[in-house]
């Protein structure tokens, strides 16, 4: 595909068989993290909140808030279900602009 013009390119993904809509989440994001939970949700949360989404249904269900709003941190799925998210940096508004700066925090998230 990196022969095709950029439209075609965009064209072209839209019509791959193995994606699906699933649904809308509460905000947008950026910077995220994505986890597969034991029961076959997905968890996505980043920049100060999270979601689940069911994908035999593509509903999406805010978890509530975080901590902190990271940006860029890794989750893992713990052996227990559990979710530890960690690391990656902290935006925040500095005055006339955006900044961040990096975490050395960790929380965890119980489905």
């Amino acid at each position: 595909m990196a022969d095709r013009p950029p439209a075609r390119r965009r064209a072209a993904r839209r019509r791959r068989p193995d994606l699906i809509p699933a649904g809308t989440l509460s905000q947008w994001r950026a910077l995220h993290v994505a986890v597969r939970l034991a029961d076959g949700r997905v968890l996505v949360a980043g920049g100060g909140t999270g979601d689940l989404c069911s994908p035999a249904t593509g509903i999406w269900t805010a978890t509530g808030p975080l901590v902190y709003p990271y940006a860029s941190a890794a989750a893992a799925l713990l052996p227990n279900g559990q979710v530890l998210y960690a690391g990656g940096r902290r935006v925040k508004y500095c005055g006339q602009y955006y900044c961040d700066e990096p975490l050395a925090d960790a929380e965890l998230y119980t489905p």
